[in-house]
């Protein structure tokens, strides 16, 4: 069993792969390891520096490989932080490690060497892919494959209706199309009237997208800088329909980073939360903690928040070789009755900040949508 990696020799690269029992494969450039990746066998996660020349158009090539497309990556970065580890997984890779954080790093590697790299299986139908960037394509399909989806990909308006009646889910890009018309095309036809249809869009035109389609049923937004997973959430959303409003509290996308051990342990670990909700969050890890395990974490659960601590369990998990709608992770419940009444506090008060965000967000788009979105004339 092998560990390809694109970054420099290090003691903790070398004792990770030992605690998994993985041979490192060493490679200073891209080049020499698409060459030896074409060959290779058994190879069980990818780890890469996150500053590696060609990076990008790498992970782009490897998400579309047929052997490779479901490898875990692993970024090696400077430090934990909030933006870095963003930056990565919107880039292709699953998971983020700072390059001194050995136990983080020997988790990871000792998780992803008990499972064999296979093609998630496909078992809820078709869904169609358009976007005019191959490598976001690739990325796309691949979340989707996760969520157990079998992409198939298309271009233009015509294609998307044509083959709407094939499809369970639509995930496209507002580049080059007609939003407005491809929805309205869709809803008067028989075929795609209640097929739903999750719309990527660049940063700035997300909550102007998102209040074009506001009242509209099946019809939802993900900005692709954004993490590529978070596209799963969206789906997710779209396929629960109603049921989404019918939970204790919503769930809303946040990727903040995240320092948890096991309770009584003294060196935390980190990584980027995925969602979080009243009674507790999700935590993207390629090495999730086992259900039932007692859970000390630290966080800034919003912008405008202080750095907190809290107690909790963890109830779920999600480890590399399921298959499912959400990243490689774990649940966590937060025991409100062990956290500090200060912490707790701050955690529900940030909650409620975001909620507030998260539906404000529809109003205050509808006065800045710009003339293309309403004429329906994108691209």
């Amino acid at each position: 069993m092998h560990a390809a990696i694109l970054a420099p020799r290090s003691w903790e690269l070398l004792q990770a792969c030992r605690a998994g029992r993985l041979e490192p494969e060493f490679f200073s450039h891209v080049l020499a390891a698409r060459h030896w990746l074409g060959d290779a066998d058994d190879v069980r996660c990818l780890i890469v520096d996150h500053q590696i020349e060609g990076l990008e158009s790498f992970l782009s090539w490897l998400r579309g490989h047929p052997r490779w497309m479901s490898i875990p990556v692993v970024a090696l970065v400077e430090a934990p932080r909030t933006q870095t580890f963003v930056h990565v997984l919107a880039a292709g890779a699953d998971d983020a490690v700072a390059h001194d954080d050995a136990i983080g790093l020997a988790q990871r590697i000792a998780a992803v060497a008990r499972h064999e790299v296979k093609r998630p299986e496909a078992f809820k139908g078709q869904a169609l892919v358009a976007h005019p960037d191959v490598g976001v394509r690739r990325l796309v399909g691949r979340y989707l494959r996760y969520a157990g989806f079998d992409p198939s990909f298309a271009v233009t308006d015509e294609e998307i209706v044509a083959r709407a009646s094939d499809c369970r889910l639509i995930v496209a890009s507002v580049e080059g199309l007609d939003p407005l018309g491809v929805v309205r095309r869709l809803r008067g036809s028989a075929a795609g009237a209640d097929t739903p249809v999750l719309w990527l869009t660049p940063e700035a035109d997300a909550g102007p997208v998102r209040a074009l389609f506001a009242g509209c049923p099946g019809v939802g937004v993900s900005p692709q800088t954004a993490p590529s997973d978070n596209l799963l959430f969206r789906v997710n959303e779209l396929l629960a329909g109603d049921a989404v409003n019918a939970r204790d509290s919503r769930r809303l996308l946040v990727s903040t980073i995240c320092a948890y051990r096991p309770a009584g342990a003294r060196v935390p670990v980190h990584g980027l939360t995925y969602n979080l909700s009243r009674s507790g969050l999700y935590v993207r890890s390629l090495a999730p903690l086992a259900r039932g395990t007692d859970l000390w974490f630290e966080l800034q659960p919003s912008p405008e928040a202080s750095w907190i601590h809290l107690r909790g369990e963890v109830v779920w998990a999600r480890s590399p070789s399921d298959t499912a709608g959400v990243p490689c992770g774990f649940g966590v419940q937060i025991r409100e009755a062990e956290c500090s009444p200060r912490d707790l506090r701050i955690w529900l008060d940030a909650y409620t900040t975001l909620l507030e965000h998260d539906e404000a967000e529809l109003t205050a788009g509808r006065s800045t949508v710009p003339a293309p979105f309403e004429m329906g004339a994108v691209g």
